[in-house]
C-alpha cells in the first residue's frame, strides 16, 4: 500500500466543498502529519480504490503530497483550538 494511502480514503465529505480545497491536511489527535493536494475526487469504490474495501457515501482523492513550501507552513503544527470543538461530529473542516 502507497504511503498514506489510508490519508486520502474514505472520507465522509462534501464533494463539492472539497473539490474547491487547495490543501488536505492530515491530522492525528491535533497534530498535522500530512498535507496532500487532490487532482480528483472519487467515490470510494472498489473500481477507484481497488486495495481498499468499499464504503457507500464516501470519497477518497487521488493526488500527491503538498509542495515543500505548503508543507513547512503546517507539518508537525497543532490545529487551532476553534477547529478542535470537543464532540463535533464530523472531524472534517473547510476553511476559505
Amino acid at each position: 500500500m502507497e504511503r498514506h494511502s489510508l490519508n486520502r480514503y474514505a472520507w465522509k465529505i462534501n464533494k463539492l466543498r472539497a473539490e474547491r480545497s487547495e490543501v488536505i491536511l492530515s491530522t492525528v489527535q491535533g497534530l498535522i502529519v500530512g498535507a496532500f493536494v487532490a487532482d480528483r475526487w472519487l467515490e470510494a469504490i472498489s473500481s477507484n480504490f481497488p486495495s481498499h474495501n468499499p464504503l457507500e457515501g464516501r470519497f477518497g482523492f487521488e493526488g500527491k503530497e503538498a509542495p515543500v513550501d505548503i508543507t513547512d507552513l503546517y507539518l508537525r503544527k497543532r490545529v487551532p483550538d476553534r477547529y478542535r470543538r470537543r464532540g463535533a461530529a464530523n472531524p472534517v473542516k473547510y476553511t476559505y
